[in-house]
Order: C-alpha cells, then structure tokens, then sequence
C-alpha cells in the first residue's frame, strides 16, 4: 500500500564499475557535502560537459586592456598643483 513506507537502509553498491578506491573518496565527499553519491557523479558529469561545450569560446588567458598611465598621472599632477596654487 502507497502509505506503508519502509524504513530500511538504502545500500549502497559499487556502480558504474568503479574501483574501491574512487568510492571511498566519493563517500568521503558525500560525506562533507551532505549529498548522495549519484547527485556527486551527476553534477560532475554535467560540469564537464559543459566545460567540454564552454572551453573551445573562451579564450587561454585575458590580458587586461592597456590604459595610458602616463597620460592620466600627468593630469592627476597637473590638478593638484593648480589646488595647491588656488588655495595658497
């Protein structure tokens, strides 16, 4: 019947053909993350496949844009000296 529930233990099996030592540490971080092994694999998975989707668009490394430094340090200089000049 649909409101008897039971209340036994889910046991947990090696699947996926994966070795003792990946579910050991697959039950290590079900442990910290309070998650399922299967949701671990999942979403694994899904952020690999989307990293595989994602990583041919991006680019190796951003450099950031060059801005005139030179250009914008003369004017800072030239505005305190001119707020030296007016207030002394």
């Amino acid at each position: 019947m649909h409101y008897k529930k039971t209340k036994t233990p889910k046991i947990h099996s090696g699947s996926f053909y994966l070795t003792e030592q990946t579910l050991q540490v697959l039950n290590f971080i079900a442990e910290l993350e309070n998650i399922s092994r299967s949701l671990i694999i999942e979403n694994a998975l899904i952020s690999a496949f989307k990293g595989f989707k994602n990583g041919e668009k991006k680019k190796k490394k951003i450099y950031p844009k060059a801005k005139h430094n030179q250009k914008n340090r003369k004017n800072k200089q030239t505005k305190k000296y001119i707020q030296k000049c007016l207030f002394a």
